[in-house]
């Protein structure tokens, strides 16, 4: 099949966001097998460069989407003030009231911009049980990828969207995830995707459901 060469300048903001979340829904689930252009919407901003360890968390135990999303933000030392989070909560849920930010295969990326932070903020949560993120495909979440973005900031965050896009495509790198016993694993699991370098079957590794 052809290369699609898909131009997204043209496109407002939060239209090439939907097309961005369109095709990873429609790569997620094999229902196409295009060989993309990446160079449409390849990544300035690299998820390896903003991922912190402290900003991961193995064991989200929250079943909802309400739950989930604070316990996301209970990870961020530098907001203690509790109206702070509140704003913060009150931010995402408004872009989820414009739709899911599930998009299936069992993967959420919650986010918005916001003018309560300095700089980009990214978040990685796993649950082994489930949450019931409102996914098109109605099945639960279990990777959540928290994306907080400078109102005024001038990085390209739709480079770092789509870099995330790329990360969560690869079945290894979910597998990496469910297995990761510490934020570390999950971080190298992320350097690997990004430079190309193959990695084991983290089944392999260890058994996650011990």
């Amino acid at each position: 099949m052809q290369n699609l060469h898909i131009s997204l300048s043209s496109l407002p903001e939060r239209a090439r966001f939907r097309w961005v979340c369109a095709m990873a829904r429609k790569l997620l689930s094999m229902e196409l097998n295009l060989h993309l252009d990446i160079s449409a919407f390849r990544a300035k901003v690299m998820l390896s460069n903003v991922i912190r360890k402290d900003l991961i968390c193995l064991d989200i135990k929250s079943r909802d989407k309400l739950g989930a999303l604070k316990e996301m933000l209970d990870m961020l030392e530098g907001i203690d003030h509790s109206f702070l989070k509140i704003r913060l909560f009150q931010n995402l849920l408004n872009r989820e009231g414009l739709e899911s930010t599930a998009i299936g295969r069992g993967v959420a990326l919650p986010h918005c911009r916001t003018n309560l932070v300095d700089f980009p903020i990214v978040m990685i949560g796993w649950s082994r049980k489930g949450v019931d993120f409102e996914s098109p495909d109605g099945k639960p979440v279990h990777l959540i990828i928290m994306v907080l973005v400078p109102q005024s900031s001038n990085v390209p965050w739709l480079d770092l969207i789509g870099d995330i896009m790329r990360v969560i495509r690869n079945d290894t790198f979910i597998r990496a995830v469910s297995a990761a016993r510490t934020p570390e694993e999950v971080l190298q699991a992320v350097s690997d995707i990004e430079q190309g370098k193959a990695q084991p079957d983290p089944r392999k590794i260890h058994d996650h459901t011990a």
